[in-house]
């Protein structure tokens, strides 16, 4: 017997509408930040926001800076604007403050998934592209 009613969406429109919200978002706080003007306080770093997840989320880590160096951030920085001039839509945590993650890492990511086959997904379609930076880019949980 079927059922009556709207189709539920697939694991694919989920995985869209993932990444396009991660695109969205990113754009919004790259508008935000950094750009006060006039009377209005600065906004918060982009950073900030990316690192105060209350779930467990699947990424693509495209690469692990060591924060103890004192050119981490530049170094990082730099890696995301690489990355963003080819199209790739990228963020940066600090791993110490993630339980799943190293401490002591800037991690360049790409990508917050649900499920891990949506972050596998994802690393495919990075694969198609010549990533700078010289690591392999892997799928890895992301816990609080």
């Amino acid at each position: 017997m079927m059922r009556a009613g709207p189709p539920r969406p697939t694991l694919a429109i989920v995985a869209v509408a993932t990444v396009l919200g991660v695109a969205v978002g990113t754009g919004i706080a790259f508008l935000a930040g950094g750009r006060g003007g006039g009377d209005q306080p600065p906004a918060a770093a982009p950073a900030a926001t990316t690192t105060t997840q209350l779930r467990e989320f699947y990424t693509v880590v495209l690469a692990s800076i060591p924060s103890e160096d004192g050119d981490s951030q530049a170094e990082a920085d730099q890696r995301v604007g690489a990355l963003e001039e080819q199209g790739v839509e990228v963020g940066v945590l600090d791993s110490s403050e993630f339980s799943s993650l190293n401490p002591g890492y800037l991690v360049v990511y790409s990508g917050r998934f649900p499920t891990e086959d949506a972050a596998d997904a994802h690393l495919d379609e990075l694969s198609d592209k010549d990533l700078p930076g010289g690591q392999d880019p892997y799928v890895r949980a992301v816990k609080p």
